[in-house]
């Protein structure tokens, strides 16, 4: 029996009301665990700026060697678990499932820089998958072919992170969160620098509970998978009865859909602009604060915002002043929702 190299890719299974694309994947790993993975299985956050994003736009891609019977073994009952588990209902909830045999075309690998920051129609998707013959299944409109085909072509390289995300059993999907806010500031004390974004120390904050009903209990984020799974399991005591955990590789932390972005004003894009303050940071309803800067480039002229869930970056934001020089990462808004369409 001949053994190949595979690479799944999921995207796209949740919704407002529940689900959540890591969980499915991690249903996937826990069916076959035999399944011998060539690296971690990836969580790749794709454009931020994306219309239709649920949450975090992230899809998920596992690479293994297997026989062709049991590649399709795996492939066929990530199917079932969309078909069965996946929340629907909404219309940006489309999952998409590829399999590809053998290496990642370098075609694929563009393509998935392309996800990370601009917008990609799913015909671009869809002729991809053709061309390369890869198996591929979907719901809905298809639009989760694009992260799952991105998820399969993105190494992760050369800066990654991992997350460790704990998952609820499905009598507690829906209720409130318990965690103790104690355990969770001793984490990030003692895991720092091997671990992030854990506990705000300014705001007094848990980060790692998210507040829907999907599955997850927690997530926590780290550079260093052997301290991340260390501390964890040394300092965190669950309140509530786990399902079970899964460590994945991701970009989250890397600002990697910076990596290729350029000054643009499409909207929806990521973008990266150079310019000089040309009006004075104000404030206004929401607390949301906002500036006008002029591109060194292309003296194109934008509003720069920031939103009120960066919290204390806006008090940094309002000691701007005219002719201070600033460089801004961002995503350009949709012109249909403000009155400037460069607005940030």
């Amino acid at each position: 029996m001949g053994f190949h190299v595979f690479h799944l890719g999921i995207d796209d299974t949740d919704s407002l009301k529940g689900g959540c694309t890591t969980y499915l994947g991690y249903l996937v790993l826990k069916s076959f665990p035999n399944l011998q993975l060539l690296d971690y299985p990836k969580l790749v956050r794709n454009n931020p700026n994306v219309p239709w994003k649920t949450r975090g736009n992230g899809s998920v891609g596992i690479s293994f060697q297997a026989s062709k019977t049991i590649a399709n073994q795996v492939f066929n009952y990530a199917q079932h678990l969309i078909q069965t588990t996946t929340i629907g209902g909404e219309a940006n909830t489309n999952p998409g499932l590829v399999l590809l045999e053998g290496d990642v075309p370098r075609e694929i690998r563009v393509f998935a820089k392309k996800a990370l920051h601009k917008l990609i129609e799913i015909q671009e998707a869809k002729s991809i998958l053709s061309a390369h013959s890869i198996d591929w299944f979907s719901q809905g409109n298809g639009r989760g072919l694009i992260g799952a085909l991105a998820a399969i072509g993105n190494p992760l390289a050369p800066d990654y992170s991992f997350e460790l995300l704990t998952y609820r059993k499905p009598e507690q999907w829906g209720n409130p969160r318990k965690i103790n806010a104690q355990q969770v500031q001793t984490l990030e004390t003692l895991g720092n620098p091997h671990l992030f974004s854990s506990y705000d120390f300014t705001t007094k904050t848990v980060l790692i509970t998210p507040h829907g009903p999907d599955p997850v209990y927690f997530g926590i984020r780290g550079n260093n998978a052997k301290i991340l799974l260390e501390l964890t399991r040394k300092i965190i005591k669950p309140l509530e009865p786990v399902h079970g955990s899964i460590i994945y590789r991701s970009n989250q932390g890397t600002d990697q859909h910076f990596w290729y972005a350029r000054e643009t004003t499409i909207p929806f894009e990521a973008t990266i602009i150079h310019g000089k303050v040309i009006s004075n940071p104000s404030p206004i309803t929401g607390g949301h604060v906002f500036f006008k800067i002029m591109s060194k480039l292309t003296n194109h002229k934008y509003w720069v915002g920031a939103y009120e869930p960066s919290k204390y970056f806006r008090s940094i934001v309002m000691n701007l002043r005219e002719n201070d020089e600033v460089i801004v990462f961002g995503g350009i808004r949709n012109p249909q929702e403000t009155p400037d369409p460069s607005i940030l």
